[in-house]
């Protein structure tokens, strides 16, 4: 289509055939282009008839081209242009970076037309659901180019006051949510008026907004000097604190003394964030503050600290924690530091935390469950690892955790390899303390642990399905797996060969140490009882025999 062919079509059909299947909405670059040139051509009316007519999809697709597509939200000319047709219309195009060009005569000709099109809105009859609509075009929209350098503090309030005003007209209840595009206007006001302006609106939507844009400047001060000229207001309207929940602890601190039990706990979740992001400059503020909170009621910041461990800090906090030495905290500070190491990355902040922590809470490591001291082991020292055997030994007691296991094989390989034994693991040991000492003797490199795996296997200590590990890495180190002290003949005596006695029970016995596992066909037989008659057999021999029947 020519040129000419195409600037005599009505902007409608030109519409219609730029979106026509398949194009839709790859054709509104094209489609734009036209329309602009015709906004340019001083064609006001037809573009007006064009847009009072338009389908909603129409209009949506207008607002979502981006700039490059948008001629109008390049040129200024343009775009004023297109706004004086489109805001008695009740539609608004935004601009770009630039266009508008802001100033006192865009400010006042466009809040002319939002004023002359809610008055036009606001004599109609809506359904209720609608009524908001058209203010909200205004406080969404209009309100986001209203404004410009130098403006005068009264007349920025002036337009906040007609937002409000304008808030109350579409129904929306005082302390309700709603979105008003002002924050170039909050920009320009001073602290003090801002604050005037939070204490008329009464914590409402204003007062949030106000607030938020507050956030930044305060940050910039020193930790004891924030927040100074608001103390009065948020204990007016402590609801602003609730919605909001700003991570700063000197207001989360100053709510805590008359917030209930609910909101305490997400003031606790508040503070923790807050910690997270404070400086090493604000802690000595931050820690008063803290210590306040735990006098007056430490349960909720410690069951959130529980619950969340490493989540609800990062390293910088774990210390601080740990010098401030709060009781409360401190149980639950090794598990947080613990499941922080679960990443290598992580490893080098929370492990030096736990290591100072272990040298002066050492019965910690013992109440550590299995999946946190997995994490752990590889971070720390091989002193700490040492020094902290006996414990290690009574968390690898408490738990059947294989992943543990495989964990403190790993971690004691770099300790003497008898160094378990001399601590105390198999004083009284139970079954998962010995499959552990099973493991990390297995896995040791020193070739001396091949005395250390015979003497247990000839102690009787393992079951016959547990011993395959043993006598694997026997094997590898060229050493005969030993007969369990129940097989061997009294001392001095032979066992007479093909006997019934010493010699059928020792080779009975020599079989069962060959097993790797048992049949499952025997489970049901496997009872104290029943071989308690197989008598003199050993456990281990009766379940052989059941075995080899079976």
């Amino acid at each position: 289509m020519s040129n000419n062919e195409t600037a005599a079509l009505p902007l409608q059909a030109l519409y219609e055939l730029h979106t026509a299947a398949p194009a839709g909405r790859e054709g509104m670059p094209a489609f734009a282009a036209e329309l602009a040139k015709r906004l340019a051509q001083g064609r006001d009316a037809e573009v007006a008839d064009f847009l009072r007519d338009s389908s909603s999809l129409c209009q949506e697709r207008l607002h979502q081209l981006p700039g490059e597509h948008a001629p109008w939200q390049r040129d200024h000319a343009l775009w004023l242009a297109l706004a004086r047709i489109s805001l008695p219309l009740g539609q608004f195009y935004g601009g770009n970076s630039g266009v508008p060009r802001r100033s006192a005569e865009l400010t006042a000709e466009l809040t002319a037309l939002a004023r002359a099109w809610l008055d036009d809105w606001g004599s109609r009859t809506h359904q209720p659901w609608r009524l908001r609509d058209g203010y909200d075009l205004v406080l969404r929209q209009v309100f986001g180019v209203l404004g410009h350098e130098g403006m005068s503090s009264a007349e920025i309030i002036g337009l906040l006051r007609w937002a409000r005003e304008l808030s109350a007209k579409a129904g929306i209840a005082p302390g309700a949510q709603y979105y008003c595009h002002w924050q170039h206007l909050l920009h320009q006001l001073p602290e003090p008026e801002l604050l005037a302006m939070a204490i008329e609106d009464g914590g409402g939507q204003l007062s949030r907004d106000i607030v938020q844009r507050q956030l930044p400047l305060q940050r910039t001060r020193p930790a004891g000097q924030r927040w100074a000229l608001w103390r009065d207001f948020f204990a007016q309207f402590p609801a602003v604190l609730d919605q909001l929940r700003l991570p700063e602890p000197v207001l989360i601190a100053s709510r805590w003394e008359t917030a209930d039990a609910a909101r305490r706990d997400l003031l606790a979740q508040d503070l923790f964030k807050a910690l997270c992001f404070a400086s090493d400059d604000d802690w000595p503020h931050d820690r008063v503050l803290v210590e306040r909170m735990l006098q007056t009621d430490a349960a909720p910041l410690v069951a959130w600290f529980k619950q969340l461990g490493h989540l609800a800090i990062n390293p910088a906090v774990a210390q601080r924690l740990w010098d401030a030495r709060w009781r409360p905290c401190c149980r639950w500070l090794l598990p947080a530091c613990a499941d922080g190491c679960k990443h290598e990355s992580d490893r080098a902040g929370y492990a030096p935390v736990a290591e100072t922590l272990l040298a002066d809470r050492p019965g910690d490591m013992a109440r550590l469950a299995a999946g946190p001291l997995t994490h752990l082991l590889p971070a720390l020292r091989v002193d700490t690892l040492q020094r902290l055997l006996p414990q290690l030994g009574k968390a690898a007691s408490s738990s059947a955790s294989k992943g543990l296991r495989a964990a403190l094989a790993q971690a004691l390989s770099a300790l003497p390899v008898d160094a378990p034994q001399a601590a105390g693991w198999l004083a009284k040991p139970n079954k998962n303390l010995v499959l552990a000492y099973r493991d990390v003797l297995v896995a040791h490199p020193d070739p001396a642990s091949g005395s250390l795996l015979s003497a247990l296997l000839s102690g009787g200590l393992l079951e016959v399905a547990e011993q395959g590990p043993v006598q694997a890495r026997l094997k590898d180190l060229g050493a005969a797996a030993p007969v369990a002290d129940a097989a061997r003949p009294p001392a001095g005596e032979a066992a007479p060969a093909g006997s019934d006695g010493a010699g059928s029970l020792a080779e009975l016995e020599a079989q069962a140490a060959s097993l790797q596992r048992l049949s499952p066909a025997i489970a049901a037989l496997d009872q104290p009882a029943l071989l308690d008659l197989l008598a003199p057999l050993s456990a281990q021999a009766a379940r052989a025999l059941l075995h080899l029947a079976a």
